[in-house]
Protein backbone atom coordinates (compact mmCIF):
# COMPACT_ATOMS: atom_id res chain seq x y z
CA UNK A 1 0.00 0.00 0.00
CA UNK A 2 2.86 2.38 0.79
CA UNK A 3 4.48 1.69 -2.60
CA UNK A 4 1.17 2.34 -4.35
CA UNK A 5 0.76 5.66 -2.53
CA UNK A 6 4.30 6.71 -3.48
CA UNK A 7 3.61 5.80 -7.12
CA UNK A 8 0.48 7.99 -7.09
CA UNK A 9 2.48 10.90 -5.65
CA UNK A 10 5.18 10.56 -8.32
CA UNK A 11 2.57 10.33 -11.09
CA UNK A 12 0.85 13.44 -9.82
CA UNK A 13 4.12 15.34 -9.71
CA UNK A 14 4.83 14.37 -13.32
CA UNK A 15 1.40 15.63 -14.39
CA UNK A 16 1.90 18.93 -12.58
CA UNK A 17 5.41 19.39 -13.97
CA UNK A 18 4.28 18.69 -17.53
CA UNK A 19 1.36 21.10 -17.23
CA UNK A 20 3.61 23.83 -15.83
CA UNK A 21 5.98 23.48 -18.79
CA UNK A 22 3.21 23.49 -21.39
CA UNK A 23 1.27 26.40 -19.91
CA UNK A 24 2.26 29.96 -19.13
CA UNK A 25 1.64 30.59 -15.45
CA UNK A 26 1.69 33.71 -13.32
CA UNK A 27 4.72 34.38 -11.08
CA UNK A 28 2.59 33.83 -7.98
CA UNK A 29 1.34 30.46 -9.22
CA UNK A 30 4.77 29.40 -10.46
CA UNK A 31 6.06 29.07 -6.89
CA UNK A 32 3.38 26.51 -6.00
CA UNK A 33 3.84 23.15 -7.68
CA UNK A 34 1.16 21.22 -5.85
CA UNK A 35 -2.45 22.36 -5.60
CA UNK A 36 -2.77 20.97 -2.08
CA UNK A 37 -0.32 23.62 -0.90
CA UNK A 38 -2.94 26.32 -1.51
CA UNK A 39 -4.43 25.26 1.83
CA UNK A 40 -1.34 26.58 3.58
CA UNK A 41 -1.11 29.92 1.75
CA UNK A 42 -1.83 32.73 4.22
CA UNK A 43 -0.06 35.68 2.66
CA UNK A 44 -2.96 37.54 1.09
CA UNK A 45 -0.63 40.10 -0.50
CA UNK A 46 0.57 37.55 -3.08
CA UNK A 47 -2.95 36.74 -4.29
CA UNK A 48 -3.92 38.87 -7.33
CA UNK A 49 -7.22 40.65 -7.81
CA UNK A 50 -10.07 38.54 -9.06
CA UNK A 51 -11.68 41.71 -10.47
CA UNK A 52 -9.11 44.10 -11.95
CA UNK A 53 -9.60 47.83 -11.59
CA UNK A 54 -8.57 48.71 -15.12
CA UNK A 55 -10.85 51.67 -15.86
CA UNK A 56 -10.72 55.31 -14.89
CA UNK A 57 -11.99 56.55 -11.53
CA UNK A 58 -10.85 53.29 -9.83
CA UNK A 59 -13.52 51.22 -11.61
CA UNK A 60 -13.41 47.79 -13.26
CA UNK A 61 -14.31 46.38 -16.67
CA UNK A 62 -16.61 43.89 -14.94
CA UNK A 63 -14.49 40.91 -15.93
CA UNK A 64 -13.25 38.14 -13.66
CA UNK A 65 -9.51 37.51 -13.69
CA UNK A 66 -9.95 33.73 -13.99
CA UNK A 67 -8.34 31.50 -16.63
CA UNK A 68 -8.88 27.79 -17.26
CA UNK A 69 -5.79 25.65 -16.79
CA UNK A 70 -5.25 22.43 -18.74
CA UNK A 71 -8.18 23.06 -21.07
CA UNK A 72 -8.77 20.16 -23.45
CA UNK A 73 -10.84 19.61 -26.56
CA UNK A 74 -13.89 18.63 -24.52
CA UNK A 75 -14.10 22.10 -22.98
CA UNK A 76 -13.75 23.66 -26.43
CA UNK A 77 -16.63 21.51 -27.62
CA UNK A 78 -18.80 22.92 -24.82
CA UNK A 79 -17.95 26.46 -25.91
CA UNK A 80 -18.62 25.66 -29.56
CA UNK A 81 -22.13 24.55 -28.64
CA UNK A 82 -22.72 28.18 -27.66
CA UNK A 83 -20.76 29.64 -30.59
CA UNK A 84 -23.03 32.69 -30.99
CA UNK A 85 -22.42 34.05 -27.49
CA UNK A 86 -18.76 33.05 -27.76
CA UNK A 87 -18.52 35.18 -30.89
CA UNK A 88 -20.31 38.05 -29.15
CA UNK A 89 -17.76 37.91 -26.30
CA UNK A 90 -14.93 38.68 -28.72
CA UNK A 91 -13.80 42.23 -29.34
CA UNK A 92 -15.95 43.96 -31.96
CA UNK A 93 -13.00 44.40 -34.33
CA UNK A 94 -12.05 40.74 -34.05
CA UNK A 95 -15.59 39.40 -34.52
CA UNK A 96 -16.29 41.67 -37.53
CA UNK A 97 -12.98 40.69 -39.13
CA UNK A 98 -13.77 37.00 -38.65
CA UNK A 99 -17.20 37.39 -40.25
CA UNK A 100 -15.79 39.35 -43.22
CA UNK A 101 -13.13 36.69 -43.77
CA UNK A 102 -15.78 33.97 -43.63
CA UNK A 103 -17.96 35.83 -46.12
CA UNK A 104 -15.01 36.34 -48.51
CA UNK A 105 -14.04 32.69 -48.29
CA UNK A 106 -17.58 31.58 -49.16
CA UNK A 107 -17.67 33.99 -52.12
CA UNK A 108 -14.34 32.55 -53.32
CA UNK A 109 -15.69 28.99 -52.96
CA UNK A 110 -18.65 29.80 -55.18
CA UNK A 111 -16.28 31.57 -57.63
CA UNK A 112 -14.26 28.36 -57.86
CA UNK A 113 -17.46 26.44 -58.60
CA UNK A 114 -18.38 28.86 -61.40
CA UNK A 115 -14.90 28.63 -62.92
CA UNK A 116 -14.95 24.82 -62.74
CA UNK A 117 -18.42 24.56 -64.30
CA UNK A 118 -17.60 26.91 -67.20
CA UNK A 119 -14.15 25.49 -67.96
CA UNK A 120 -14.75 21.77 -67.44
CA UNK A 121 -18.43 20.92 -67.78
CA UNK A 122 -19.55 23.23 -70.55
CA UNK A 123 -17.57 22.67 -73.74
CA UNK A 124 -20.59 22.81 -76.07
CA UNK A 125 -23.27 24.91 -74.39
CA UNK A 126 -22.46 28.52 -73.69
CA UNK A 127 -24.15 29.62 -70.46
CA UNK A 128 -22.94 33.20 -70.73
CA UNK A 129 -20.21 33.14 -68.08
CA UNK A 130 -17.39 33.82 -70.53
CA UNK A 131 -16.73 37.16 -72.17
CA UNK A 132 -17.09 35.60 -75.64
CA UNK A 133 -18.49 32.36 -76.98
CA UNK A 134 -15.00 30.89 -77.44
CA UNK A 135 -13.39 32.14 -74.25
CA UNK A 136 -14.10 30.56 -70.86
CA UNK A 137 -14.39 32.66 -67.74
CA UNK A 138 -11.26 33.33 -65.68
CA UNK A 139 -11.13 32.93 -61.90
CA UNK A 140 -11.13 36.71 -61.37
CA UNK A 141 -14.22 36.96 -63.58
CA UNK A 142 -15.83 34.10 -61.67
CA UNK A 143 -15.04 35.86 -58.35
CA UNK A 144 -16.63 39.08 -59.68
CA UNK A 145 -19.72 37.16 -60.78
CA UNK A 146 -19.90 35.41 -57.39
CA UNK A 147 -19.57 38.77 -55.63
CA UNK A 148 -22.33 40.18 -57.86
CA UNK A 149 -24.61 37.24 -57.02
CA UNK A 150 -23.95 37.41 -53.27
CA UNK A 151 -24.68 41.12 -53.08
CA UNK A 152 -27.62 40.91 -55.58
CA UNK A 153 -26.30 43.91 -57.51
CA UNK A 154 -27.75 42.67 -60.80
CA UNK A 155 -25.07 43.62 -63.35
CA UNK A 156 -25.95 40.56 -65.47
CA UNK A 157 -23.89 37.66 -66.78
CA UNK A 158 -20.37 38.38 -68.07
CA UNK A 159 -21.27 37.17 -71.62
CA UNK A 160 -24.93 37.64 -72.51
CA UNK A 161 -27.97 38.30 -70.37
CA UNK A 162 -30.08 35.43 -71.78
CA UNK A 163 -27.68 32.48 -71.74
CA UNK A 164 -28.51 31.81 -68.11
CA UNK A 165 -31.98 30.63 -69.18
CA UNK A 166 -30.80 28.21 -71.89
CA UNK A 167 -31.15 24.45 -71.68
CA UNK A 168 -28.17 22.58 -70.24
CA UNK A 169 -27.14 25.27 -67.72
CA UNK A 170 -28.92 23.68 -64.76
CA UNK A 171 -25.74 23.22 -62.71
CA UNK A 172 -24.93 26.94 -62.88
CA UNK A 173 -28.55 27.78 -62.09
CA UNK A 174 -28.49 25.54 -59.00
CA UNK A 175 -25.17 27.03 -57.92
CA UNK A 176 -26.51 30.57 -58.23
CA UNK A 177 -29.62 29.50 -56.31
CA UNK A 178 -27.63 28.16 -53.35
CA UNK A 179 -25.38 31.20 -53.27
CA UNK A 180 -28.38 33.51 -53.15
CA UNK A 181 -29.93 31.41 -50.37
CA UNK A 182 -26.67 31.56 -48.43
CA UNK A 183 -26.41 35.32 -49.06
CA UNK A 184 -29.90 35.98 -47.66
CA UNK A 185 -29.25 33.85 -44.58
CA UNK A 186 -25.89 35.47 -43.95
CA UNK A 187 -27.37 38.95 -44.32
CA UNK A 188 -30.05 38.08 -41.78
CA UNK A 189 -27.39 36.71 -39.43
CA UNK A 190 -25.27 39.86 -39.82
CA UNK A 191 -28.27 42.04 -39.01
CA UNK A 192 -29.03 40.12 -35.82
CA UNK A 193 -25.36 39.91 -34.89
CA UNK A 194 -24.73 43.64 -35.22
CA UNK A 195 -27.95 44.40 -33.34
CA UNK A 196 -26.87 42.10 -30.50
CA UNK A 197 -23.38 43.58 -30.58
CA UNK A 198 -24.56 47.17 -30.39
CA UNK A 199 -27.38 46.56 -27.93
CA UNK A 200 -25.38 44.65 -25.32
CA UNK A 201 -26.37 46.07 -21.95
CA UNK A 202 -22.94 45.21 -20.55
CA UNK A 203 -21.68 48.61 -21.67
CA UNK A 204 -24.32 50.20 -19.42
CA UNK A 205 -22.53 48.71 -16.43
CA UNK A 206 -19.60 51.13 -16.82
CA UNK A 207 -21.89 53.93 -15.65
CA UNK A 208 -22.31 52.30 -12.22
CA UNK A 209 -19.42 53.60 -10.14
CA UNK A 210 -18.25 52.49 -6.69
CA UNK A 211 -16.23 54.21 -4.01
CA UNK A 212 -12.51 53.55 -4.07
CA UNK A 213 -12.47 52.41 -0.42
CA UNK A 214 -14.44 49.96 1.67
CA UNK A 215 -14.94 51.31 5.19
CA UNK A 216 -14.99 49.12 8.29
CA UNK A 217 -16.20 50.70 11.54
CA UNK A 218 -17.45 49.75 14.98
CA UNK A 219 -20.43 51.45 16.67
CA UNK A 220 -20.75 50.29 20.27
CA UNK A 221 -20.51 46.52 19.95
CA UNK A 222 -21.77 46.47 16.36
CA UNK A 223 -19.42 46.38 13.38
CA UNK A 224 -20.14 46.98 9.74
CA UNK A 225 -18.47 47.20 6.32
CA UNK A 226 -19.78 49.94 4.06
CA UNK A 227 -19.33 51.35 0.56
CA UNK A 228 -21.30 53.53 -1.83
CA UNK A 229 -22.38 53.11 -5.44
CA UNK A 230 -23.86 55.64 -7.84
CA UNK A 231 -25.35 55.62 -11.34
CA UNK A 232 -23.81 58.58 -13.18
CA UNK A 233 -26.69 58.41 -15.69
CA UNK A 234 -29.04 59.26 -12.84
CA UNK A 235 -31.58 61.03 -15.05
CA UNK A 236 -32.63 57.64 -16.46
CA UNK A 237 -33.12 55.33 -13.44
CA UNK A 238 -32.38 51.64 -13.69
CA UNK A 239 -34.97 48.93 -13.18
CA UNK A 240 -34.76 46.43 -10.28
CA UNK A 241 -31.23 47.29 -9.19
CA UNK A 242 -30.02 45.05 -6.37
CA UNK A 243 -26.68 44.35 -4.70
CA UNK A 244 -24.69 41.39 -3.41
CA UNK A 245 -21.35 41.06 -1.62
CA UNK A 246 -18.80 38.22 -1.49
CA UNK A 247 -15.69 37.52 0.54
CA UNK A 248 -12.72 35.65 -0.96
CA UNK A 249 -10.56 34.23 1.83
CA UNK A 250 -6.90 33.23 1.78
CA UNK A 251 -7.95 29.65 0.95
CA UNK A 252 -9.45 30.98 -2.31
CA UNK A 253 -12.95 30.08 -1.13
CA UNK A 254 -15.83 32.44 -1.81
CA UNK A 255 -18.23 33.31 1.04
CA UNK A 256 -21.44 35.33 0.62
CA UNK A 257 -21.82 38.31 2.94
CA UNK A 258 -25.39 39.13 3.97
CA UNK A 259 -26.48 42.73 3.47
CA UNK A 260 -28.42 44.82 5.95
CA UNK A 261 -28.68 47.91 3.73
CA UNK A 262 -30.18 47.21 1.27
CA UNK A 263 -31.93 44.38 3.08
CA UNK A 264 -31.20 41.17 1.18
CA UNK A 265 -34.31 39.57 2.72
CA UNK A 266 -36.20 41.96 0.43
CA UNK A 267 -33.99 41.20 -2.55
CA UNK A 268 -31.28 43.76 -1.78
CA UNK A 269 -33.06 46.37 -3.91
CA UNK A 270 -31.36 49.76 -4.03
CA UNK A 271 -31.81 53.02 -5.91
CA UNK A 272 -28.44 54.09 -7.34
CA UNK A 273 -29.68 57.29 -8.98
CA UNK A 274 -28.39 58.92 -5.79
CA UNK A 275 -25.25 57.67 -3.97
CA UNK A 276 -26.57 54.57 -2.20
CA UNK A 277 -25.05 52.72 0.76
CA UNK A 278 -24.21 49.02 0.55
CA UNK A 279 -23.73 47.87 4.13
CA UNK A 280 -22.79 44.50 5.59
CA UNK A 281 -23.41 44.00 9.30
CA UNK A 282 -20.36 42.17 10.65
CA UNK A 283 -21.91 39.82 13.19
CA UNK A 284 -20.90 36.43 14.60
CA UNK A 285 -22.30 34.72 11.48
CA UNK A 286 -20.17 36.81 9.13
CA UNK A 287 -16.94 35.54 7.58
CA UNK A 288 -15.33 38.83 8.68
CA UNK A 289 -16.04 38.18 12.38
CA UNK A 290 -13.14 36.85 14.53
CA UNK A 291 -14.09 33.34 15.71
CA UNK A 292 -12.73 33.94 19.22
CA UNK A 293 -15.47 36.53 19.88
CA UNK A 294 -18.40 34.25 19.05
CA UNK A 295 -21.12 34.45 21.77
CA UNK A 296 -21.90 31.31 23.83
CA UNK A 297 -24.79 28.90 23.15
CA UNK A 298 -25.20 30.11 19.57
CA UNK A 299 -26.88 27.51 17.39
CA UNK A 300 -24.80 26.28 14.47
CA UNK A 301 -25.72 27.70 11.07
CA UNK A 302 -25.53 24.18 9.54
CA UNK A 303 -24.03 25.61 6.37
CA UNK A 304 -26.61 28.38 5.99
CA UNK A 305 -25.59 32.04 5.69
CA UNK A 306 -27.42 33.78 8.54
CA UNK A 307 -27.68 37.25 10.07
CA UNK A 308 -27.86 38.06 13.78
CA UNK A 309 -30.10 41.05 13.03
CA UNK A 310 -32.87 38.58 12.20
CA UNK A 311 -32.72 37.20 15.75
CA UNK A 312 -32.84 40.73 17.21
CA UNK A 313 -36.06 41.47 15.35
CA UNK A 314 -37.71 38.14 16.17
CA UNK A 315 -37.55 36.60 12.70
CA UNK A 316 -35.73 33.57 14.08
CA UNK A 317 -33.96 32.40 17.25
CA UNK A 318 -30.21 32.26 17.70
CA UNK A 319 -29.55 31.09 21.28
CA UNK A 320 -30.39 27.57 22.48
CA UNK A 321 -30.93 26.92 26.19
CA UNK A 322 -28.72 23.94 27.17
CA UNK A 323 -31.23 22.78 29.82
CA UNK A 324 -34.67 22.79 28.20
CA UNK A 325 -33.74 23.31 24.54
CA UNK A 326 -35.87 26.44 24.14
CA UNK A 327 -34.56 28.97 21.62
CA UNK A 328 -34.25 32.72 22.07
CA UNK A 329 -33.23 35.62 19.89
CA UNK A 330 -30.56 37.19 22.10
CA UNK A 331 -28.43 36.29 25.10
CA UNK A 332 -30.32 38.84 27.24
CA UNK A 333 -33.63 37.09 26.56
CA UNK A 334 -32.10 33.72 27.36
CA UNK A 335 -30.75 35.06 30.68
CA UNK A 336 -34.23 36.31 31.63
CA UNK A 337 -35.57 32.87 30.83
CA UNK A 338 -32.96 31.22 33.06
CA UNK A 339 -33.63 33.62 35.93
CA UNK A 340 -37.38 33.12 35.79
CA UNK A 341 -37.18 29.33 35.34
CA UNK A 342 -34.66 29.07 38.22
CA UNK A 343 -37.06 30.89 40.54
CA UNK A 344 -39.96 28.59 39.61
CA UNK A 345 -37.92 25.40 39.77
CA UNK A 346 -36.36 26.34 43.13
CA UNK A 347 -39.84 26.70 44.66
CA UNK A 348 -40.83 23.34 43.17
CA UNK A 349 -37.75 21.61 44.56
CA UNK A 350 -36.12 20.54 41.29
CA UNK A 351 -32.56 19.21 41.62
CA UNK A 352 -30.03 21.86 40.53
CA UNK A 353 -28.05 19.47 38.34
CA UNK A 354 -31.12 18.84 36.16
CA UNK A 355 -32.76 22.24 36.15
CA UNK A 356 -32.07 25.88 35.40
CA UNK A 357 -30.95 26.37 39.00
CA UNK A 358 -27.61 24.79 38.17
CA UNK A 359 -26.92 26.89 35.08
CA UNK A 360 -23.72 28.90 35.37
CA UNK A 361 -23.97 32.09 33.39
CA UNK A 362 -21.16 32.43 30.85
CA UNK A 363 -18.86 35.43 31.15
CA UNK A 364 -19.64 38.47 29.09
CA UNK A 365 -18.10 38.29 25.64
CA UNK A 366 -15.49 40.84 24.80
CA UNK A 367 -16.66 43.88 22.88
CA UNK A 368 -15.33 43.80 19.35
CA UNK A 369 -12.77 46.44 18.44
CA UNK A 370 -11.36 47.81 15.24
CA UNK A 371 -8.03 46.17 16.07
CA UNK A 372 -9.69 42.73 16.27
CA UNK A 373 -11.39 43.25 12.94
CA UNK A 374 -8.28 44.63 11.28
CA UNK A 375 -6.11 41.73 12.40
CA UNK A 376 -8.65 39.13 11.32
CA UNK A 377 -9.35 40.76 7.93
CA UNK A 378 -5.68 41.30 7.13
CA UNK A 379 -4.93 37.68 8.00
CA UNK A 380 -7.82 35.98 6.18
CA UNK A 381 -9.22 38.39 3.58
CA UNK A 382 -7.93 38.16 0.03
CA UNK A 383 -10.62 40.22 -1.65
CA UNK A 384 -14.17 41.52 -1.20
CA UNK A 385 -16.25 41.62 -4.38
CA UNK A 386 -19.41 43.69 -4.74
CA UNK A 387 -21.98 42.92 -7.46
CA UNK A 388 -24.74 45.29 -8.55
CA UNK A 389 -27.26 43.87 -11.00
CA UNK A 390 -29.88 45.91 -12.83
CA UNK A 391 -32.00 46.11 -15.98
CA UNK A 392 -31.47 48.76 -18.63
CA UNK A 393 -34.89 50.37 -19.31
CA UNK A 394 -34.03 51.25 -22.92
CA UNK A 395 -33.31 47.74 -24.20
CA UNK A 396 -34.60 45.68 -21.23
CA UNK A 397 -31.23 43.95 -20.90
CA UNK A 398 -29.75 42.76 -17.61
CA UNK A 399 -26.17 43.59 -16.68
CA UNK A 400 -23.75 43.30 -13.77
CA UNK A 401 -21.35 45.86 -12.40
CA UNK A 402 -18.43 44.56 -10.30
CA UNK A 403 -16.03 46.18 -7.88
CA UNK A 404 -13.05 44.73 -6.03
CA UNK A 405 -11.57 45.62 -2.63
CA UNK A 406 -8.18 44.25 -1.59
CA UNK A 407 -6.47 44.83 1.74
CA UNK A 408 -5.08 48.21 0.68
CA UNK A 409 -8.59 49.32 -0.33
CA UNK A 410 -10.10 48.64 3.13
CA UNK A 411 -10.03 51.60 5.54
CA UNK A 412 -10.77 51.25 9.26
CA UNK A 413 -12.36 53.89 11.47
CA UNK A 414 -13.38 56.42 8.83
CA UNK A 415 -16.53 57.57 7.08
CA UNK A 416 -17.42 58.95 3.67
CA UNK A 417 -17.76 62.66 3.17
CA UNK A 418 -21.14 63.98 2.18
CA UNK A 419 -21.16 64.39 -1.59
CA UNK A 420 -24.84 65.26 -2.17
CA UNK A 421 -25.93 68.89 -1.81
CA UNK A 422 -28.48 71.37 -3.15
CA UNK A 423 -27.33 74.07 -5.54
CA UNK A 424 -28.51 76.46 -8.22
CA UNK A 425 -28.84 75.62 -11.91
CA UNK A 426 -30.45 78.14 -14.26
CA UNK A 427 -32.23 79.88 -11.44
CA UNK A 428 -33.73 76.80 -9.75
CA UNK A 429 -32.71 74.51 -6.94
CA UNK A 430 -31.30 71.15 -8.02
CA UNK A 431 -29.43 68.27 -6.41
CA UNK A 432 -25.69 68.13 -6.98
CA UNK A 433 -23.39 65.11 -6.59
CA UNK A 434 -19.80 66.25 -6.11
CA UNK A 435 -17.63 63.63 -7.82
CA UNK A 436 -14.48 65.14 -6.29
CA UNK A 437 -15.81 64.16 -2.84
CA UNK A 438 -17.27 60.80 -3.87
CA UNK A 439 -14.13 58.88 -2.84
CA UNK A 440 -13.18 61.21 0.05
CA UNK A 441 -13.25 59.96 3.63
CA UNK A 442 -13.32 61.68 7.01
CA UNK A 443 -12.55 60.61 10.56
CA UNK A 444 -16.11 61.30 11.75
CA UNK A 445 -18.00 58.00 12.01
CA UNK A 446 -21.57 58.82 13.05
CA UNK A 447 -23.47 58.13 9.83
CA UNK A 448 -24.73 54.70 10.89
CA UNK A 449 -25.10 55.45 14.59
CA UNK A 450 -28.91 55.62 14.39
CA UNK A 451 -29.06 52.21 12.74
CA UNK A 452 -27.07 50.35 15.38
CA UNK A 453 -28.60 52.27 18.27
CA UNK A 454 -31.91 50.90 17.01
CA UNK A 455 -30.44 47.41 17.12
CA UNK A 456 -29.27 47.90 20.68
CA UNK A 457 -32.61 49.36 21.71
CA UNK A 458 -34.43 46.37 20.19
CA UNK A 459 -32.40 44.06 22.41
CA UNK A 460 -33.12 46.31 25.41
CA UNK A 461 -36.85 46.03 24.86
CA UNK A 462 -36.63 42.47 26.19
CA UNK A 463 -35.85 44.03 29.59
CA UNK A 464 -38.91 46.32 29.56
CA UNK A 465 -40.86 45.86 32.74
CA UNK A 466 -37.90 45.03 35.01
CA UNK A 467 -36.20 48.43 35.30
CA UNK A 468 -38.88 49.63 37.74
CA UNK A 469 -39.27 46.61 39.98
CA UNK A 470 -39.77 48.94 42.93
CA UNK A 471 -43.33 49.60 41.68
CA UNK A 472 -44.16 45.92 41.70
CA UNK A 473 -43.08 45.04 45.26
CA UNK A 474 -44.83 42.48 47.41
CA UNK A 475 -46.52 45.11 49.63
CA UNK A 476 -49.30 45.43 47.05
CA UNK A 477 -50.28 41.75 47.24
CA UNK A 478 -52.82 40.35 49.60
CA UNK A 479 -52.39 36.62 50.17
CA UNK A 480 -56.13 36.17 50.79
CA UNK A 481 -57.16 37.37 47.35
CA UNK A 482 -56.53 35.56 44.09
CA UNK A 483 -56.85 35.71 40.28
CA UNK A 484 -58.05 38.66 38.27
CA UNK A 485 -59.48 40.44 41.32
CA UNK A 486 -56.04 40.58 42.96
CA UNK A 487 -54.42 41.88 39.76
CA UNK A 488 -57.12 44.54 39.35
CA UNK A 489 -56.62 45.78 42.91
CA UNK A 490 -52.83 45.91 42.45
CA UNK A 491 -53.21 48.07 39.33
CA UNK A 492 -55.68 50.36 41.08
CA UNK A 493 -53.29 50.78 44.02
CA UNK A 494 -50.40 51.62 41.67
CA UNK A 495 -52.46 54.27 39.92
CA UNK A 496 -53.67 55.79 43.20
CA UNK A 497 -50.07 56.10 44.44
CA UNK A 498 -48.96 57.89 41.26
CA UNK A 499 -47.60 54.82 39.50
CA UNK A 500 -48.26 53.73 35.93
CA UNK A 501 -50.38 50.91 34.64
CA UNK A 502 -48.01 47.98 33.92
CA UNK A 503 -49.16 47.47 30.34
CA UNK A 504 -49.28 51.18 29.60
CA UNK A 505 -45.88 51.68 31.24
CA UNK A 506 -44.28 48.98 29.11
CA UNK A 507 -45.60 50.57 25.93
CA UNK A 508 -44.56 54.10 27.02
CA UNK A 509 -41.08 52.88 27.97
CA UNK A 510 -40.76 51.21 24.59
CA UNK A 511 -41.77 54.45 22.86
CA UNK A 512 -39.21 56.45 24.87
CA UNK A 513 -36.42 53.99 24.09
CA UNK A 514 -37.36 54.04 20.40
CA UNK A 515 -37.48 57.87 20.27
CA UNK A 516 -34.09 58.09 22.01
CA UNK A 517 -32.58 55.68 19.47
CA UNK A 518 -33.94 57.72 16.55
CA UNK A 519 -32.59 60.97 18.00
Amino acid sequence: MQALAMAKVRARRRIIDSSSEATTRTPAARTIDDYDQWDTVCDTTTIPRMVDRDLNFHQSRNKMNIHNLNSNRYLWRLQLKDWFHTLLRLHAGVSVSVLLCLWTIIVAVFAALYWYEDNVHYQIVDCGLGITDTESISFSGAFAFSLETATTVGYGLPGTSTSFFQQGCSVIQVTIYFEMIWSMMFNAFLFSFFFSLLSKSEFRSTQIIFTDKLLVNVEGNEAYARLQCYDIDSCHPLVEAHARMYFLDHMLKMHPLRLMDPNDDLGGVLYPSVPADILHHIDHHSALWPPKLKPPFVESSHGMVLRSIDSYTGNRDDIICPVCGESYGTVARWKKHVEYSSMIEANEGYPPEKSHCGVVMPPETEAITLEDLQQHIERTCSEIIVVVEAIDPQLSGSFQSLQSYKGKDIVFGKDFEKCVSIGQDRGRNVFHVDMHRFHSTTTTCNTMKHVFSSIRSSSRTSNVGVEREDLLDTNHHDEGRHGNEQQHDDCEELLENGGEHPVRWSYDTFRRNWDDSIV
